[in-house]
């Protein structure tokens, strides 16, 4: 469904589903595995870039690269907000954002450890 109510079409649903990647393991200790994701014809719509728990406190020369390489092949590229279930201060969030934007050009953010209440 659409914000407006109206029902999607088959090929509008498609391009909202994907398949994702956690990039728990980081590009330096597994170039050969982050290389396979950014190979032609692999059905891996986006995938998460997470340097040190965070975008890091500087960009990442081999972080760098690896999203150059994802974007390159129309792999998304998510950057992971550890939400901590909701005890983060919301300034933190915004300036790790702002990193993954500035540093890795992000499409996206992958929310870990969502608060479940309010």
């Amino acid at each position: 469904m659409t914000p407006g109510g109206a029902r999607r079409s088959a090929g509008e649903a498609e391009a909202w589903l994907g398949f994702g990647v956690p990039g728990w393991a980081h590009p330096m200790l597994a170039p050969l595995e982050w290389a396979e994701l950014a190979r032609p014809g692999l059905p891996v719509h986006w995938v998460v870039l997470n340097v040190a728990d965070g975008p890091g406190a500087r960009p990442d020369p081999y972080c760098l690269p690896a999203a150059v390489r994802l974007h390159g092949a129309g792999v998304g590229v998510l950057g992971q907000l550890d939400l901590r279930d909701g005890a983060r201060a919301f300034g933190e969030l915004v300036s790790e954002a702002h990193r993954y934007l500035d540093w890795y050009e992000v499409d996206g953010f992958y929310l870990r450890n969502c608060p479940a209440g309010r």
